[in-house]
């Protein structure tokens, strides 16, 4: 709870506020005295990867509001109910990307 407190100034910023708490929660379960709670170091990368694409996104720079949010969040329209299956989103740190995987089938439109 005192994490705001005791970084330094010039590491804190309106922007990084977020990141920074996500890396103490992250620093925090490396720490724990049980090691098999502790993350595993390709979990830790993965994590530390995922935080460090994020920001970079245009997605994540954009502000939602209004409409465009509740749209974006709300359920699927009913006429994907029986189409979609799933879909998926990871990471490429090699080609730093933000990857898609759709599944089908999908619905058509007539």
């Amino acid at each position: 709870n005192r994490l705001l407190d005791i970084l330094d100034p010039r590491v804190l910023n309106d922007e990084n506020v977020e990141q920074l708490k996500e890396v103490a929660a992250l620093a925090r379960r490396c720490v724990r005295v049980n090691g098999e709670k502790r993350p595993t170091t390709k979990e830790v990368a993965h994590e530390l990867a995922g935080l460090q694409a994020m920001p970079k996104h245009p997605w994540s720079q954009s502000k939602l509001v209004g409409e465009e949010a509740e749209y974006l969040l709300s359920d699927l329209p009913s006429s994907y109910g029986k189409g979609a299956t799933s879909s998926s989103m990871g990471y490429d740190s090699i080609n730093n990307k933000i990857i898609f995987e759709l599944e089908g089938p999908f619905p058509t439109y007539i």
